[in-house]
């Protein structure tokens, strides 16, 4: 990938592919809208990322990402997703590219904050 929001827009665009599939799988043991809220989270992501220039710092685009899922998505994945993303930008930081240690940091700042957030801890039926 040549930059970073190569690789956001890479992952936006599997989500939003596999929508009815996250949907039908939430379904089975939840309330069946996580694919419904994944599109809407992703699809106001990608409206506030065409307002940054290409090379954005990755915290900055996590940001953005993550108050798109807090402004438009509903229940409990809206907060949980959103502060996910804010976090996980601070961790990283004004970084552009991302090697093995950033993505652990980044994936752990994330997960932390799903479950400082939620109170989530291991064993329960959670996101983590």
């Amino acid at each position: 990938m040549a930059n970073i929001r190569d690789a956001v827009d890479a992952v936006i665009a599997a989500i939003m592919a596999q929508k009815d599939y996250l949907t039908a799988v939430d379904a089975k043991t939840g309330d069946g809208d996580h694919g419904l809220n994944m599109a809407r989270g992703f699809t106001a992501a990608e409206e506030r990322l065409a307002d940054l220039p290409a090379d954005a710092p990755l915290a900055e685009v996590l940001h953005e990402i993550g108050r798109a899922f807090i402004e438009n998505v509903g229940g409990a994945a809206g907060p949980l997703y959103g502060i996910a993303f804010v976090r996980a930008g601070e961790a990283v930081g004004a970084n552009t590219r991302l090697d093995v240690a950033g993505f652990e940091k980044l994936f752990s700042a994330g997960i932390d904050a799903i479950q400082r957030r939620g109170k989530a801890v291991r064993g329960d039926k959670t996101m983590l």
